[in-house]
């Protein structure tokens, strides 16, 4: 699993939600097998390995530079790549 934590209530939780809440999309890909919970103070999301590569399509769709520096760094911590 790939594991990020984010305050609740955060922006930066805002744009995870938006990623996931997408449900199924039209590529018939979403988020099935990872898992997201909370300690009372942060989320906790932990996404499979396997659907990495959705979540960083979905961070770029979103078009706004937050989505896309989680998306760089996701993809640079996952698959030490730094995106141009």
């Amino acid at each position: 699993m790939f594991e990020i934590t984010t305050p609740l209530g955060s922006t930066d939780l805002e744009i995870f939600i938006a990623v996931v809440n997408q449900g199924i999309d039209s590529r018939l890909e979403g988020f099935t097998r990872s898992k997201f919970t909370d300690n009372g103070q942060r989320a906790i999301l932990q996404f499979d390995e396997r659907e990495l590569p959705i979540l960083i399509r979905r961070l770029i769709e979103l078009e706004t530079e937050a989505a896309d520096m989680w998306a760089d760094d996701i993809v640079e911590a996952a698959y030490h790549y730094h995106l141009v």
